[in-house]
């Protein structure tokens, strides 16, 4: 597994690939490092993301997880730049409770591809990664000009 920490207007963001597939997008607060081949692309696109020049990240993934997670995440990915749900109507979506849902959404290992910033609470953002990812979820829906 190759790994790349690239820096972003709202954070670092640490790359994995794995024989030419992403296999995970996390925050970190680990330094920069010298990109690898294999994320160069990644990172261009994300440049332009964080520009709002880009709405898609296209590249191979492949995800770990349960198959109610993948389900999950799947569901999320559903969800078009631009544009928000409830926690509860996507849980209802797939025949899941929000709380199971949000549990799932958690452990996403593609943060921006599989958008869970774009899931938010009935009457207010809800949750994204603990405290400091509220921020975090609020400055990626400015980005794609969600109010």
């Amino acid at each position: 597994m190759k790994d790349t920490i690239v820096q972003t207007p709202i954070g670092n963001l640490e790359i994995k690939t794995r024989k030419g597939k992403l296999t995970g997008l996390s925050w970190t607060k680990k330094a920069k490092t010298e990109l690898k081949t294999e994320s160069k692309k990644i990172n261009r696109q994300l440049i332009q993301y964080f520009k709002g020049d880009r709405k898609k990240i296209e590249f191979p993934i492949t995800t770990n997880g349960t198959p109610f997670q993948k389900k999950v995440w799947k569901a999320i990915s559903s969800i078009k730049y631009g544009k928000t749900t409830t926690y509860g109507d996507i849980a209802k979506k797939i025949s899941s409770s929000p709380r199971a849902f949000g549990k799932a959404a958690k452990r996403n290992p593609l943060l921006i591809l599989i958008p869970c910033h774009r899931v938010v609470a009935k009457n207010s953002l809800g949750g994204f990664l603990g405290k400091c990812g509220v921020r975090k979820k609020e400055r990626l829906l400015r980005i794609e000009k969600i109010n």
